[in-house]
This record gives structure tokens, C-alpha cells and sequence, in this order.
């Protein structure tokens, strides 16, 4: 019996010490807040397709076209990736026809094609915002007020947890060219079985951004190789599932004057966590370590400046059991290094820097939100992926090989994308974002 309360006590002497010993509890720390990035179960989906006479091309034309199946692969990927779905038909040009889907399949034919008039923005200011809105269109318009879209866009699909995306796709045509150049000139147009002659036609998708993103992940890989597709995406993030794990090779070189200290990296903070946790010694100046960035889901293009951003710091209070923020200017900073983009998942690699001066070098634990944002001018040159496609017809002569040389091109789609991505980016701030870093410091 004495031997038992003997064990019993050296057991509970152990633990007192533990707990007095300065070193945070195994788990104890909060863990960062969960994201959610998952889509819906189940989605409204209103299809808007352009019934102007400008699109019949897009049909009139021997055999199938990809504009065709691709108006039908949007059907499709609803179907395939929500439990539950309804989906509205809407045709619009003069007027909006609500239809069934059986009238809706008649959009192969020539004769669907009888609007005169299209506005975009007023197809956008009846957006749903509990809808995902996917408009086809070939973004050709009459004396089109961009300023005028752009700011209905801002209205309906900018903003926290909206997303806005364009899928540009290039199909067989066979049709009538309205409204080109200064004089506003009209011509035919046929394209041949060379892929470089097909015309464009554009996917804009505006809802919820993890059901935009989801819409046009599964869609862009229905699309054969032969539609060209771009796409451009608009949203607060550039990727999801953010992920940090420590960098085994930098070519990275600290900025700093002062030598820098080398951060171990720990997992007493939050075990079986893979966020990233490094103990810092409090009596150093700087201290630094070199990280890699994994995001999933990127969706176009990712431009190859960025700057880390300190969005919160926070120190735990044991007693409370929770963090608190405080104070702390330049206690994360980083030198950003290079960027990689391979299907889909984005890499960043940079150096990772702390300064205990700027917690006043207390003992904690202290955690950093930060977000890593891109540099604005290269955002929206990376955004814009229509260069190629792109005309200005205010520098268009009025020969007829003049205007057959737009025939695979869109009036003005570098200045939509570039208009999106500058307001995007003053309103989101697009980036990488939501992202925790655990440091202990002693």
C-alpha cells in the first residue's frame, strides 16, 4: 500500500511540475479557426444565355460546335456536383424568357437567335444573390457602357465570399460580325477547321465563391483542348486550403543588416498539426526561417510578387484559455521568394523573419494570422489572360481584311478583365490569406 501511494504521488509531483515549468501543455493553445471551403449540398442555378442575333453563328454551322456542348456541359457539371439542384433557363437580349429546359435545348438552332438588343448589366442587377448566376454571352456589345457593367458587377458579385469568374472559350463560327470599328460596320464571318479561326465566346459566373470555384474547376476540365480556354477569377482568395511547411532549400537572402538567428521549428504547441509552430529566443534581435507556401484550387493565373501582410498577432492567456490580441508592429515580416504554379496548387517560397523586440521579448505563446498579397500591377497583368484576344476598334480600319482580322477576337476584353481585376483588388485585397503561425517564445 505504501508503495502504491509512493507511485501515486511521484506521479502527481511530475505533473505540478510540468505544469510549472513554463513549457505550454501538449495541445493546450487554441487551434487557428476552421475555414470552410467546402460548396454547397445543394444549389440554385440561374442560366442566362445571350439570344442576340450576333450568337447564331456559334450554331450555323456543319456538325457540332464546341460553343454547342459546351452550353450543355454546364448542366452537366451542376448536375454532377451538387446532391440537390434547380435550375431556372433564362433567354435575354430585348427581353427576358423564362423557359423549361426542353425550349432551352433549342439553342441550337439558328432561329433561337432572334434578339436585336443586349445589356449586360441589366442581366446582372437581377442577380440572385442565393444563386449561382452563369451568363453566356460573346461580350460583342452595342456601344457597351464597361463602366456601366463594372459597376452592376460591383453590386451583385463583388465582395466577402463572392466570387466572380470568366471563362473564355473559342468555337467554330459561322455567322455575322455586328457593329465593328468607328462607322459601326457589320461583315460575315466564317471560321475554318484551323482552331486559330474560331471565335470566342465567353462563361461568367457569379455566385458564392466555393461554388463559383467548384463550378468552374469541374467545367474547365469537361472542355476539349481545342476550345482554348481561359479563364480569369475574381475573389478575396487566390487559392484555399493554405498550407506552410518549412523549406528545406532557400536561395532566399535576408534583407536585414543584423545577422538573423535560426528558428527551430517545434510541435509541442499544437500537436499533429501541420500548422507551422517555431520557438523563438526572446533575447535575439531577429530571427528567421525558411518556409514554403502550398495553396489548392488556384483558378487561372498567379502573378509572381508578393508581400506578407501581419493581419492580427496574438498572445495566449493561460488562465483565460484563450488568445488576446496585442500589440505588435513588424513582428512577422518576411522576404518573399519565388512562385510556382502547377496544376492548380500554387508554391511560394520565402523567408520567414520575427522580432522579439516587438512583444516587448515577453514569454508566451503568441500566434500571427498573416496573408500573403500580391503586388497590384502584376496582379492584374497575371489576370489578364485575353491579351490575345483582345481588339480595340477605335485603331480598326474599315477594310474588309481589316475587319475579317477580328473575326477571332473580342472588342475590348483586356479592359473588362483589367477593370475586374483593379476592383477586385480594392475591394478584396486578393491573396493568400487566413494563414497561422505558432511561435513560442522564451
Amino acid at each position: 500500500m505504501k508503495r502504491t501511494l509512493l507511485l501515486i504521488g511521484m506521479l502527481c509531483l511530475a505533473l505540478l511540475l510540468s505544469a510549472c515549468s513554463g513549457s505550454s501543455p501538449q495541445g493546450a493553445v487554441e487551434s487557428p479557426p476552421a475555414i470552410n471551403y467546402a460548396k454547397s449540398d445543394s444549389i440554385a442555378v440561374d442560366i442566362y444565355l445571350d439570344g442576340t442575333t450576333s450568337m447564331y453563328g456559334y450554331v450555323n454551322y456543319p456538325g457540332g460546335t464546341i460553343y454547342g456542348d459546351a452550353v450543355k456541359d454546364i448542366e452537366r457539371t451542376i448536375t454532377e456536383n451538387w446532391k440537390n439542384d434547380s435550375i431556372k433557363y433564362i433567354k435575354f437580349g430585348d427581353t427576358f424568357q423564362e423557359m423549361d429546359r426542353n425550349a432551352f435545348l433549342q439553342m441550337n438552332a439558328a432561329g433561337f437567335y432572334d434578339q436585336k438588343d443586349t445589356s449586360l448589366q441589366n442581366v446582372i442587377d437581377q442577380v440572385n444573390d442565393k444563386s449561382l448566376t452563369i451568363i453566356i454571352t460573346d461580350l460583342f456589345q452595342t456601344n457597351q457602357d464597361l463602366d456601366s457593367l463594372i459597376h452592376a458587377i460591383k453590386n451583385k458579385g463583388m465582395g466577402a465570399d463572392k466570387a466572380v469568374a470568366l471563362v473564355g472559350i473559342k468555337s467554330q463560327f459561322n455567322g455575322k460580325i455586328f457593329d465593328v470599328g468607328k462607322n459601326l460596320s457589320s461583315f460575315d464571318y466564317a471560321s475554318t477547321s484551323d482552331p486559330a479561326t474560331y471565335r470566342p465566346f465567353y462563361v461568367l459566373a457569379i455566385g458564392n465563391e466555393n461554388d463559383t470555384r467548384a463550378f468552374v474547376k469541374s467545367y474547365q476540365s469537361k472542355l476539349p483542348q481545342t476550345a482554348q480556354a481561359n479563364v480569369a477569377f475574381f475573389s478575396p482568395n487566390l487559392g484555399i486550403n493554405n498550407a506552410l511547411e518549412a523549406d528545406k532549400v532557400t536561395n532566399k537572402k535576408s534583407d536585414q543588416k543584423e545577422k538573423a538567428a535560426k528558428m527551430a521549428t517545434i510541435s509541442n504547441l499544437l500537436p499533429k498539426s501541420k500548422v507551422m509552430q517555431y520557438r523563438l529566443k526572446k533575447d535575439e534581435k531577429l530571427s528567421e526561417a525558411p518556409v514554403r507556401l502550398y495553396s489548392e484550387d488556384v483558378i487561372g493565373s498567379i502573378p509572381g510578387d508578393y508581400t506578407l501582410k501581419t493581419d492580427a498577432v496574438e498572445v495566449w492567456n493561460g488562465s483565460g484559455e484563450v488568445f488576446e490580441s496585442v500589440g505588435a508592429d513588424n513582428f512577422v515580416m518576411a522576404d518573399m521568394g519565388s512562385a510556382g504554379l502547377n496544376n492548380g496548387v500554387a508554391n511560394l517560397s520565402f523567408l520567414l523573419q520575427a522580432s522579439p523586440s516587438a512583444i516587448h521579448k515577453k514569454d508566451g505563446v503568441y500566434r500571427a494570422k498573416v496573408s500573403i498579397i500580391p503586388d497590384k500591377e502584376k496582379y492584374t497583368q497575371a489576370v489578364n489572360v485575353f491579351a490575345d484576344w483582345n481588339f480595340d476598334d477605335s485603331q480598326l480600319s474599315e477594310s474588309p481584311d481589316a475587319l475579317a482580322q477580328v473575326g477571332s477576337k473580342t472588342l475590348n476584353i483586356s479592359k473588362f478583365v483589367t477593370m475586374l481585376a483593379n476592383l477586385n483588388y480594392e475591394l478584396n485585397a486578393p491573396g493568400f490569406h487566413n494563414i497561422y503561425i505558432y511561435f513560442e517564445v522564451k
